[in-house]
């Protein structure tokens, strides 16, 4: 685990993946981490075509094989005619049948999405199809790669029904050493490096908004990403953002932030440093 505790006894899973081979990609990746993959199961898809996100099959391998954990990657590909996500009723109907299963057999499911294009978005809104798919899940995660560095990824919890959100998670991938978990200390060091900039976050906030903008307008998704380097959350940027009367804009199907003027100084109003 990323605090270094170890997992407990070896469990079965199923891992049903579209977008790879079994025989040629998927198997060898876990042989080369030392995995018993007579625990692992899926449904041969090259046999069984047609496989959809609410098909019976997995539910009757569910049932036979007892997984402890079910992932289906990604979910995009196993949509039929009678499982759109994008449709409410649908999305509502699909995710009753998946957690059904999950209760019956006492088993966790995944499921991984790709992200969709719409810029200056909140994170929770950026996963595929109706957000009924995200409001039924317990747990959402988001995982992106570290702007300054390609070879670490950041995981992000967006949703969490049944604890606070958790602190960011860093993992590197890289071809010499694979999969490994890395201390997450990216905010710190940035941090230790503007030693002028203040602790306060809306004041940091406001500090790295302007810089940003100061030759003039920015793409959002630029401004989020350099929010999240420092440890600054969705709340804290558009609280920010509308002290310093920044407006939004679109172009060309992308959100960008503009700033008629920055004479701001005090974001609090009273100079209280809250």
């Amino acid at each position: 685990m990323p605090d270094g505790s170890q997992i407990g006894r070896p469990s079965k899973v199923i891992y049903q993946c579209s977008e790879e081979n079994a025989g040629d990609t998927i198997k060898p990746r876990f042989d080369s981490c030392g995995a018993d993959c007579t625990k692992i199961g899926f449904i041969n898809e090259e046999v069984h075509d047609g496989l959809t996100l609410d098909d019976e099959r997995i539910g009757r391998m569910i049932a036979e094989f007892r997984p402890r954990l079910v992932v289906l990657d990604p979910i995009q590909a196993y949509l039929g005619t009678q499982s759109d996500l994008t449709m409410i009723t649908k999305a509502r109907k699909l995710m009753r049948r998946l957690a059904s299963w999950a209760t019956v057999n006492k088993c966790a499911i995944v499921l991984i999405s790709h992200l969709n294009k719409s810029d200056g978005k909140k994170d929770i809104y950026r996963s595929f199809g109706s957000i009924d798919v995200v409001a039924a899940a317990r747990s959402v995660l988001m995982v992106e790669r570290d702007p300054e560095d390609w070879d670490l990824r950041i995981v992000r919890q967006v949703k969490n029904n049944l604890a606070p959100a958790g602190d960011d998670l860093m993992f590197s991938l890289t071809k010499e050493e694979g999969f490994k978990w890395v201390e997450n200390n990216t905010v710190k060091k940035r941090l230790l490096q503007r030693p002028d900039l203040p602790k306060n976050k809306h004041e940091l906030a406001a500090i790295l908004i302007k810089e940003a903008l100061a030759e003039g307008d920015v793409e959002s998704l630029k401004i989020k990403s350099i929010m999240k380097q420092y440890g600054i959350g969705d709340k804290t940027m558009q609280e920010t953002k509308e002290k310093l009367g920044v407006s939004s804009f679109r172009k060309m199907r992308k959100w960008y932030w503009h700033m008629e003027n920055q004479n701001t100084e005090d974001l609090n109003g009273d100079g209280s440093d809250e």
